[in-house]
């Protein structure tokens, strides 16, 4: 089965997510439509140890940001768009993947302060040219945002 065609045949985020480390050739932002107002897409390398996935329904957004190994540290990642702070997340280490997770979620049952939290990174990775994704042990890894402008379809508001 293609890239292409396993994306889309996701329903939700937790299936790009597994997706997004081998999902397409090159380091490069890709996306994706499928039927029923549903959008998904990310950024990754097919044999890469990072990588980051996102995706959308009417019934809710996620985008996940996972590094192979275990790099949980104190438990809290940051994410740095434009040299700028952008907002400190917890992590997690899934033993079974044998990765370290940074996700973030919405949905329409969210209070509007926890969507418009949500729209606001979706917001800047979509309108910026860097970011920079550090973990809790040290870790940074740096990511273009050149083509993520797409990922606004996943807006919650």
């Amino acid at each position: 089965m293609s890239s292409f065609r396993t994306l889309t045949a996701c329903l939700f985020a937790p299936c790009i997510a597994s997706f997004a480390t081998g999902a397409q050739a090159g380091e490069e932002w890709f996306h994706a439509t499928a039927p029923m107002a549903q959008f998904e897409g990310g950024y990754g390398d097919h044999d890469a140890d990072f990588g980051i996935g996102y995706g959308c329904s009417t019934i809710g957004s996620s985008l996940d940001i996972d590094l192979k190994g275990n790099h949980v540290g104190t438990g809290t990642g940051r994410i740095t768009i434009d040299g700028t702070v952008l907002t400190d997340a917890p992590i997690t280490f899934d033993a079974t993947r044998g990765t370290t997770r940074m996700a973030f979620h919405s949905s329409w049952k969210d209070s509007p302060a926890q969507r418009a939290a949500y729209d606001r990174v979706i917001a800047a990775i979509a309108s910026g040219r860097a970011m920079s994704v550090r973990f809790g042990d040290g870790t940074d890894v740096p990511v273009p945002l050149k083509n993520s402008s797409a990922i606004t379809s996943c807006l919650v508001r």
